[in-house]
C-alpha cells in the first residue's frame, strides 16, 4: 500500500462528527465560566482565605470538570473503534510506528504522575487539585488523552480542515471579546453573566463581584500571564491567515484581525508573552524571507492595521493603552523594589521583643505584656535614629542613615510594623511573648526564613519580576522528587511559605502564598517528579527539532501548495512559543487544554512531514 492511500483514506461519517465535536467542546472550554464553593481541607485553609472553610472559583474548577468529561468520551470512543472497527479506521496513526516516541514519553509523564499521586502526603488534593488551581491528576490524565486524541484523528484532510477553520474562529472571538473588556467592562460584570455564572443561592455574590484589575483584557483565562501564554500560541496562526489570503478584502480582514491579535497580547499586560511574540514575528519573518513567501503587500496592511487599531485605542482609553506597550517593553508590573530606600535583612521575635535590622541599622521594638508598661523602641550599636510619638501607642522613627520614616503603632493587642512596603508587618502580643500573624489570622512564635537569603542567589530574586525568588526557593524541594513528585497540586505544601524578608524584599508584602513554581517544568519536577519533567521537555525538544528540520526542509513551491502545510508551520511556532512561555508560566487549566490537544494534531503531522510520509495531497 503506497503511503498516499495508507494515510489519506476517506474518513467515515461518524469520525467527522467526533473529531467536529472534540474541537467544538475544546475551544468552547477556553470561555467556560461557573461558581463552584468547596469546603477545603484542614492543610488548605492553613494557606488561603476561606470563609469558615469555604473556597470559592469561578474559571478552574469547572474547565477542569468539562475537560475530564471530555476525556472519558475519548477513551470511550476509543474503545469503541477497537471493539468495532471498520476499514477506514484501521491505519490509525497511534498504532504506526512514529507513535512510539510520544506515547512512551507521555505514558512515563503519566505514570509518575500516577505514582507521585498514590505516595503523596496530602491526597485530599491530588485527585482535582489544590483550590488555587485545580489541575490535579484528572487533568494531568484528561491532557494526556487530548494529545492522542489530536494525534490519532486530525491525519485526514476534511477534519484537519474543520480545525483550520474552527481556529480562525477563535481567534476572531477573542479579539471582539478582548477589545470589549479591555474598552468597555469586564465580561464577568455584565448584568446577565450572573445568571450564567452562578446558581440561584450565590446570585448576589455574583452581582457584588469586581473583576476590574486596571486596565486589561483576561476573559475567562484567571490570570493575565495565562492570557498572554494564550496569545502566543494563536498570533503565529493568525499571521498564516494573512500569508494565505488571495481577495484584497479577506488580505483587509485578516490583516486587521493579525494586528489586533498582537495588540490582545499588549491588553493582556503580560510581559512576557510580548517578548515570546515579537520572538515570533522574528522567526516569521526569516522563515517567510527564506522560502520567498513574505509579500511586502501583506507587511504593509499588517502595519497599517495595527497603527490604526492602536491609535482608535489610544484615543478612546486616553493614551493608556500607549502606556501599557510601555509597560510591556520595559516590564513595569510588579512591585519596584529599588523605590524603596529601606530594605530589610533580618527579623527574628526575642520574648515580648521584636528584633529587624536592614541598611546598616537595627531596631528593637518592645512590646508591653504588663501593666503600666509602654510600647519602646531601641537602636542596636551604631544606629543614629529619632523618635517622634503622636500618643502612647504609636511610634514614628527617622532613622538618619538611610533617610528612612517608619512607624510601630500598637492597638487592640497588635503591632503594625509601618516599613514602607505595600503592607505592615503585623504580630499578636500575647502574656507569652510574641507571635507574627499570617494567612488567616494565623500565630508564628518564630519568623520563616530562607536560607538563600543570605547567599548569592539572593541577587537574581527580582529576576522575572520576582519569580527569581520562587524559582531559587523551589530547588530544595527538587532534591526530594529525584524519582517520584509530591503529588499534583501539593507545591504550595511543600514550598517555604511566609519568608518575612524574601517576600516584603521581593513583592513588598508577606501577606501571600505561592502555590505555583512560576515555571511550567518546574512545577511538573514538583508535582510529578523529575522523570516526569525530563520526559516531557524530551518530548518538546523532539517536536521543536522535527519541526524545523521538516518546515525548513520543505520547498517554497511544496508549501505554496499545500496550504495544509503552511498552516502547519505556523501552528508550530505557536506551540514551540508557548512551550517558551512555560519558562515563566505554570500549567494552567484555563489553556493548556487547547495546547495539549493542538500539540498532539501538530506532533503527528510534524513528524511525518520530516519523515516524508504526508502525502502530497494532505
Amino acid at each position: 500500500m503506497s503511503v498516499k492511500k495508507k494515510y489519506s483514506e476517506t474518513e467515515p461519517l461518524y469520525r467527522r462528527i467526533f473529531t467536529g465535536f472534540l474541537v467544538c467542546v475544546v475551544f468552547a472550554v477556553l470561555f467556560a465560566v461557573r461558581l463552584h464553593v468547596e469546603n477545603i481541607g484542614a492543610d488548605s485553609q492553613k494557606l488561603f482565605s476561606n470563609n469558615d472553610g469555604l473556597y470559592a472559583d469561578w474559571f478552574l474548577y469547572c474547565k477542569e470538570l468539562l475537560i475530564f468529561i471530555v476525556a472519558l468520551i475519548i477513551a470511550v470512543y476509543f474503545i469503541g473503534e477497537k471493539i468495532f472497527p471498520d476499514k477506514p479506521c484501521r491505519n490509525n496513526p497511534i498504532f504506526q510506528k512514529p507513535a512510539v516516541v510520544p506515547a512512551v514519553l507521555i505514558g512515563i509523564y503519566f505514570l509518575a504522575a500516577v505514582v507521585s499521586a498514590v505516595f503523596s502526603e496530602h491526597k485530599d488534593v491530588v485527585l482535582w487539585g489544590i483550590c488555587s488551581e485545580y489541575e490535579g491528576i484528572i487533568a494531568v490524565f484528561s491532557y494526556c488523552l487530548l494529545f492522542f486524541a489530536g494525534y490519532n484523528y486530525f491525519s485526514g484532510e476534511k477534519t484537519f480542515g474543520f480545525y483550520k477553520k474552527a481556529f480562525f474562529v477563535l481567534i476572531a472571538v477573542t479579539v471582539v471579546l478582548s477589545f470589549f473588556e479591555y474598552t468597555v467592562m469586564p465580561l464577568m460584570e455584565l448584568p446577565f453573566m450572573k445568571y450564567i455564572i452562578a446558581s440561584p443561592e450565590y446570585r448576589s455574590v455574583a452581582e457584588s463581584l469586581d473583576f476590574s484589575n486596571g486596565r486589561e483584557a483576561v476573559l475567562m483565562f484567571f490570570n493575565s500571564n495565562y492570557m498572554g501564554g494564550f496569545c502566543t500560541m494563536i498570533f503565529p496562526v493568525s499571521v498564516y491567515y494573512v500569508v494565505v489570503a488571495e481577495k484584497i478584502y479577506q488580505k483587509i480582514l485578516c490583516s486587521v484581525l493579525s494586528a489586533a491579535c498582537f495588540i490582545v497580547t499588549v491588553m493582556s499586560d503580560s510581559t512576557a508573552a510580548f517578548y515570546v511574540v515579537l520572538a515570533e514575528i522574528i522567526f516569521i519573518t526569516v522563515f517567510l524571507a527564506v522560502k520567498k513567501l513574505i509579500s511586502l503587500k501583506n507587511v504593509m496592511m499588517t502595519v497599517l492595521s495595527f497603527l490604526v487599531l492602536a491609535g482608535a485605542l489610544s484615543a478612546a482609553t486616553g493614551s493608556v493603552f500607549m502606556s501599557d506597550i510601555a509597560g510591556s517593553i520595559v516590564n513595569s508590573g510588579g512591585y519596584n523594589e529599588s523605590s524603596h530606600p529601606f530594605k530589610i535583612d533580618d527579623v527574628h521575635i526575642d520574648g515580648n521583643t521584636i528584633v529587624f535590622s536592614g541598611g546598616g541599622s537595627e531596631y528593637r521594638i518592645i512590646a508591653p505584656v504588663e501593666d503600666g508598661e509602654k510600647l519602646e523602641i531601641q537602636g542596636g550599636e551604631g544606629t543614629e535614629f529619632k523618635t517622634a510619638a503622636s500618643d502612647s501607642n504609636t511610634i514614628t522613627v527617622y532613622d538618619v542613615r538611610n533617610d528612612f520614616d517608619f512607624s510601630v503603632i500598637l492597638r487592640d493587642g497588635i503591632i503594625y510594623l509601618d516599613l514602607g512596603y505595600i503592607s505592615t508587618v503585623d504580630f499578636a502580643v500575647t502574656s507569652e511573648g510574641i507571635n507574627l500573624i499570617v494567612q488567616n489570622k494565623q500565630l508564628l512564635d518564630s519568623i520563616p526564613y530562607s536560607s538563600f537569603n543570605d547567599s548569592v542567589l539572593s541577587k537574581f530574586y527580582s529576576v522575572a519580576t520576582g519569580r527569581g525568588y520562587t524559582w531559587i526557593n523551589t530547588l530544595p524541594i527538587l532534591k526530594k522528587c529525584l524519582i517520584i513528585g509530591k503529588g499534583s497540586g501539593n507545591f504550595p505544601f511543600y514550598f517555604k511559605q511566609n519568608d518575612l524578608v524574601g517576600l516584603l524584599n521581593i513583592h513588598g508584602t508577606y501577606r501571600l502564598i505561592v502555590d505555583k513554581p512560576h515555571n511550567w517544568y518546574l512545577q511538573i519536577a514538583v508535582t510529578c517528579g523529575i522523570p516526569a519533567m525530563t520526559a516531557v521537555l524530551i518530548l518538546f525538544a523532539y517536536f521543536a527539532v522535527s519541526g524545523f528540520r521538516g518546515f525548513f526542509r520543505t520547498s517554497a513551491e511544496r508549501l505554496t501548495a499545500e496550504k495544509d502545510t503552511l498552516f502547519l508551520a505556523f501552528l508550530f511556532t505557536g506551540l514551540c512559543g508557548f512551550m517558551v512561555m512555560g519558562l515563566t508560566n505554570d500549567s494552567c487549566i484555563t489553556v493548556n487544554p487547547l495546547f495539549w490537544f493542538s500539540f498532539g494534531i501538530a506532533f503527528m503531522r510534524t513528524d511525518r512531514l520530516r519523515k516524508g510520509d504526508v502525502s502530497e495531497k494532505n
